[in-house]
């Protein structure tokens, strides 16, 4: 069998026309979040510093309270001792100590006391927590609603760029970048070594590119990597080429090695019924013919595929057949032939430009 090559997924498709460019919902809805969410915080920032400003307030006029009820205090102090000397003085002084004892005053009575000016430090404390909390909790819900407001018009755009996008394109440019995309998800889960993950890549196509021969052809390169996988890949053509005739899927089917290559040579004799012209069917008839030692019909294929095209592939046929039969000059014949028609550009290129062997 001959080596194996690989089938590159087909060319992007030339774009057509650059769209027009949306309007930015993306953008609106990032900018509409973050406006939100500065907005907040300024909030919360100025009420802090608002409670902040009251709280230094208040233990500043208590911190004053203290040094008035301290020089009260201080004044008390001096005029009882004051009054305790006049007292002793001459009675004469009466009169004096009398207007001298109206003039002290009570502490008590002159300012407020300390549980009065705490009360309202303590209160503005409980606000400030209670502000915090209450800020957490509307953060809390508000912050999700603002992630989901920005993925709703993150989808938005995207839609409309896609619906503008798509409307500057060909059927055929949009089936193409169909096919590629398949292709890259089955080389992609291929390249995990994993057949599971290329089966669930294979099944979540869709129906049509799933009988598409580009895409099956990139399929049975990925599945050529499983040696137990050769008769999936057998049914795979078999079902494909029965409905439609591709050289790159008769390429692969010449080369697979099945138990029974009598029934494979069955089923392309029924093919070559229906398009008895086809050069590439002939030449995989002459590989399947070599394969079950069927030395005359492997000849007469090579040369009917000869006839309609100089195939490479074909000439390499007749060189095997004439070594398997001991006539080697023939075989060298044949294969400076192969050269030739490989050089001059006379073989079948198929869509990887690998010439069908």
């Amino acid at each position: 069998m001959n080596e194996q090559e690989q089938v590159t997924p087909p060319a992007e498709p030339t774009p057509g026309p650059k769209p027009r460019r949306s309007f930015p919902w993306r953008s609106m809805g990032w900018i509409f979040s973050i406006s939100a969410f500065v907005i907040l915080v300024s909030v919360l920032l100025f009420a802090s510093l608002h409670l902040v400003k009251v709280n230094l307030a208040m233990q500043h006029q208590l911190t004053q309270v203290n040094d008035s009820l301290n020089t009260l205090q201080t004044s008390n102090d001096h005029y009882q001792a004051r009054l305790a000397t006049l007292e002793q003085q001459q009675e004469k002084n009466a009169q004096t100590v009398e207007q001298m004892t109206k003039k002290i005053v009570s502490p008590r009575d002159a300012a407020p006391t300390r549980t009065q000016i705490q009360t309202p430090i303590l209160e503005s404390d409980f606000a400030i927590k209670v502000f915090l909390a209450v800020f957490v909790i509307l953060f809390l819900f508000i912050l999700p609603l603002m992630w989901q407001l920005a993925k709703f018009f993150t989808s938005i755009d995207f839609f409309i760029y896609r619906w503008k996008h798509r409307a500057h394109q060909t059927p055929e440019q949009r089936y193409a970048l169909l096919q590629k995309k398949a292709c890259d998800t089955l080389i992609h889960a291929a390249s995990t070594d994993n057949i599971s993950q290329l089966d669930t890549a294979w099944s979540i196509q869709a129906r049509k590119l799933r009988k598409d021969p580009i895409v099956v052809a990139c399929y049975v390169d990925c599945l050529w990597r499983y040696p137990d996988q050769t008769q999936k890949i057998y049914k795979l053509l078999s079902r494909t080429l029965s409905k439609q005739l591709d050289d790159v899927l008769l390429k692969q089917f010449m080369q697979l090695d099945v138990p029974h290559p009598e029934k494979q040579l069955v089923l392309a004799e029924k093919w070559l019924k229906r398009f008895p012209d086809h050069a590439v069917l002939l030449l995989a008839l002459g590989q399947i013919c070599l394969r079950c030692r069927l030395w005359g019909k492997a000849r007469t294929y090579f040369n009917e595929c000869l006839t309609h095209q100089l195939l490479p592939g074909a000439f390499l046929g007749l060189g095997s057949l004439a070594e398997e039969t001991g006539d080697f000059e023939t075989a060298m014949e044949r294969y400076r032939e192969g050269l030739n028609a490989i050089v001059n550009g006379r073989g079948e290129y198929v869509r990887s430009n690998v010439c069908v062997l």
